[in-house]
């Protein structure tokens, strides 16, 4: 048996850039969650894979509507990371709107991902969604990744070239 606290401790030391997980709630409105299991699958076609808990509201909500977003944060975003890592959160004064794919999208991030979910693969207490990129959009500002390195949230440090 592998002690989770351990475990949790040995993974923490992998550096992660930090996502939130977006869609519609069933109601018109927004749910997410902040995930690190976040990576690039395919180039053709263009597909990518977030890790969500099962028992998450939010990861069951974009199993049923079949259609989500991944937003890369900034370095100032750490609040809306944490916002959307806890449950039951009040998330009334993020900043969102709806796509034109009908996906609830946050304003203001380094990055966006909307998907159509492609494959969903078990993977222990976590699903392994599989997402087939409909639209993207980058920052055209040059502003630092939010990073999520032993439970904490920072900003990228400078880095030379090897």
């Amino acid at each position: 048996m592998v002690d989770q606290t351990l475990y949790r401790s040995v993974l923490g030391q992998f550096a992660t850039g930090v996502v939130v997980v977006t869609a519609a709630d069933g109601d018109g409105g927004l749910t997410g969650l902040t995930v690190n299991a976040f990576s690039a699958v395919s180039l053709d076609p263009p597909l990518i894979m977030v890790c969500p808990q099962k028992t998450s509201v939010s990861c069951q909500h974009i199993v049923k509507h079949k259609k989500f977003a991944v937003h890369i944060l900034t370095a100032s975003q750490a609040e809306t990371a944490w916002a959307f890592a806890k449950r039951d959160v009040d998330i009334g004064d993020i900043a969102w709107h709806m796509s034109d794919s009908g996906i609830p999208v946050l304003n203001d991030c380094l990055a966006l991902i909307e998907c159509r979910l492609w494959e969903i693969y078990e993977g222990g207490d976590h699903h392994i969604l599989v997402g087939e990129v409909i639209h993207m959009e980058s920052s055209s500002a040059e502003q630092q990744p939010l990073m999520f390195h032993r439970g904490t949230m920072s900003s990228l440090p400078h880095l030379e070239a090897i």
